[in-house]
């Protein structure tokens, strides 16, 4: 495979470990725009775009987080989040739902660790 070709993948072998905070005295956090950097233009370029599982996973614990510790105040929908904050307007719905679900779980079982 050459040095410029990507991989797409349609399925993962399950969610990554992850670290996670204490959030009980985070406050009035708001989805705004990410940073101008080259890391954040994976997600927004759709050139640049990878389109991996592991990047979806990492927004959707993201708008998971952020929306159940109530820092979605205009309630945008996750298919919306992640079609504008992932350049991924056709993302698989059935996909999305399928991984939010895996990630629940593991999402309150830390949330009630900490």
């Amino acid at each position: 495979m050459g040095h410029h070709q990507r991989y797409t993948v349609e399925e993962s072998i399950g969610p990554i470990p992850y670290v996670t905070f204490l959030r009980k005295n985070i406050n009035n956090v708001t989805f705004g725009r990410d940073p101008c950097s080259s890391f954040y233009s994976l997600f927004k370029d759709p050139s640049r775009h990878i389109r991996d599982m592991q990047v979806l996973r990492m927004f959707v614990r993201r708008y998971l987080v952020h929306t159940s510790q109530g820092n979605n105040p205009r309630q945008v929908l996750l298919y919306a989040f992640l079609s504008v904050r992932c350049a991924w307007p056709d993302v698989d719905r059935e996909l999305v739902n399928r991984v939010a679900l895996e990630e629940l779980p593991t999402l309150l079982k830390a949330d009630c660790a900490t």
